[in-house]
């Protein structure tokens, strides 16, 4: 089960990176979303939306053993959000996952074997686990 919970954090994150990719995308004025919820974004004077609905859903608060957090980093002059970070931590180490993962801007997603991953944690696919 903790494999399964796993493989579901990491593709929920990979899901949400396309998803931000996609909002800054059609919404270069706002850069990423204030928060997961995601904004409209015909609010950007697009007509299309950017339908990352059923992503959100899964996302809540326990979402197959795991919690997890988007928040935006950086935001400039012009407050256009430019960066962001994303966790998937277990509800419980050792009970719902072995890793907790990170993932921003960029789409590496990283993950941590000893508390919460962050910038620094190593990429997936790396044999440090």
């Amino acid at each position: 089960q903790m494999r399964q919970n796993e493989a579901f954090a990491v593709q929920s994150l990979r899901d949400l990176n396309a998803a931000l990719a996609l909002y800054a995308e059609r919404c270069p004025k706002f850069g990423f979303p204030q928060n997961r919820l995601l904004a409209d974004p015909k609010d950007c004077g697009i007509p299309a939306r950017v339908d990352i609905a059923k992503i959100d859903q899964r996302l809540l608060p326990d979402g197959h053993g795991y919690d997890f957090r988007y928040w935006p980093q950086s935001v400039n002059a012009n407050g256009r959000i430019d960066s962001y970070a994303a966790t998937a931590t277990p509800l419980r180490f050792d009970w719902t996952g072995r890793s907790s993962f990170y993932t921003d801007q960029s789409g590496v997603i990283r993950f941590s074997s000893v508390g919460v991953a962050d910038s620094s944690s190593p990429e997936i696919g790396t044999t440090e686990r």
